[in-house]
């Protein structure tokens, strides 16, 4: 996503792995001889390509959550397996 970003807004002239290896490794020393508009456009994409990643995760924790409710509704009474009774002790 950041390399695309970055190649179809057309800076070209930089090299592109170069640049992803300091941007990636946080080198800011490195990143300085950068224009901050190359930067700019670099958190963007970083920020977007998140917001894209964890989307697929959200809508999957709803998915789930949503069947473990309607699930729950379908439960009988619980009381009998409640007990003081630990099944394996760890210590």
């Amino acid at each position: 996503m950041l390399a695309m970003r970055l190649w179809h807004r057309g800076y070209l002239s930089i090299r592109l792995p170069l640049f992803l290896g300091f941007y990636l490794g946080a080198n800011s020393t490195e990143l300085a001889q950068y224009s901050p508009s190359i930067l700019e456009v670099a958190q963007g994409a970083t920020i977007e390509s998140y917001v894209i990643g964890f989307q697929m995760i959200y809508l999957v924790s709803i998915a789930f959550g949503a069947s473990a409710f309607i699930a729950s509704l379908f439960l009988g009474d619980i009381r009998n397996h409640m007990v003081d009774r630990v099944a394996v002790d760890i210590h």
